[in-house]
């Protein structure tokens, strides 16, 4: 199911579906990937659907899901340039080290003011 891949990364190959709301995964790896991969974090699972210009995503848990599948919206798969028929893909699921770095630096983000794009008191 899911196997080591990189520094970085694990893998697994999936059952893609689409889905009107997501991304989620089968609950069987979601609690996996929590239980196991994550013990000891308090992170959410952090997963990326292709390397080069997959989006990094948070999916939820479905139970209703079958085992080892991922659902995505119909948005995710046309930025993806795939199509859920064309079959599983490989998922990669950031490492624990890796995706608390990702989750701190969303965090950040999230809480940066915005800034002037120009300061007046250098007009004067």
């Amino acid at each position: 199911m899911i196997k080591d891949f990189s520094a970085g990364y694990y893998t697994a190959e999936m059952s893609t579906f689409r889905l009107s709301s997501g991304p989620s995964i089968d609950r069987e790896t979601y609690d996996y990937i929590n239980e196991e991969l994550y013990r000891g974090y308090n992170l959410p699972v952090t997963m990326r659907a292709g390397l080069d210009d997959g989006y990094v995503i948070h999916p939820t848990g479905q139970a209703s899901m079958p085992s080892c599948s991922i659902g995505l919206p119909q948005g995710m798969w046309d930025n993806l340039q795939k199509e859920p028929e064309d079959g599983p893909m490989n998922m990669y699921f950031l490492k624990p080290e890796y995706a608390y770095l990702f989750y701190k630096g969303e965090q950040l983000s999230s809480n940066v003011y915005d800034v002037p794009s120009r300061f007046d008191f250098f007009d004067n």
